[in-house]
């Protein structure tokens, strides 16, 4: 069996890219013969026409760290499967891969880990305005003087 290894290095000890759009290499490896053939090397290749020359080779499994919405569609329009693999080296993978102790993804998972960071966020900005003493309902950066306000609509948005 072939898996397609999103990857930030071309060796068993490379660890797994922590995106699959973002992956410096794709790699496949042949779980038999743990044979590694580097597939991609960052440049001009899309990734569409990585995943199509794959599951034409017979890959049917992909395996990363996360995977978002337009490439998990990808996927499945070349009828393969997403397997997470989160902090682990290539070999590592491999080697869950085969004990069956990696996930099978059924939805991506980057939109999720973009929800989780956005309510962090907010109860990050809660625990904020608490500690602070501002009221609910108001900034805590408001202008007391006429030039003060000049101030805040002059910067405002420009990250000063």
């Amino acid at each position: 069996m072939k898996l397609l290894i999103a990857a930030e290095g071309t060796f068993l000890d490379s660890g797994i890219a922590k995106r699959f759009g973002h992956a410096r290499f794709f790699l496949t490896v042949d779980t038999e013969t743990t044979v590694i053939s580097t597939v991609y090397e960052g440049g001009s290749m899309m990734r569409n026409e990585i995943l199509r020359s794959a599951a034409q080779e017979g890959v049917r499994t992909v395996v990363s760290g996360n995977i978002g919405p337009h490439a998990f569609a990808a996927l499945s329009t070349n009828g393969m499967q997403a397997v997470l693999a989160r902090g682990m080296t290539v070999g590592m993978a491999v080697e869950r891969f085969l004990e069956g102790a990696l996930r099978t993804l059924d939805a991506p998972t980057l939109r999720h880990a973009l929800e989780e960071h956005e309510q962090h966020r907010i109860e990050h900005r809660r625990q904020f305005l608490r500690r602070s003493g501002t009221p609910r309902g108001r900034s805590p950066f408001t202008a007391t003087t006429p030039r003060g306000r000049h101030h805040l609509q002059q910067f405002a948005g420009r990250g000063h």
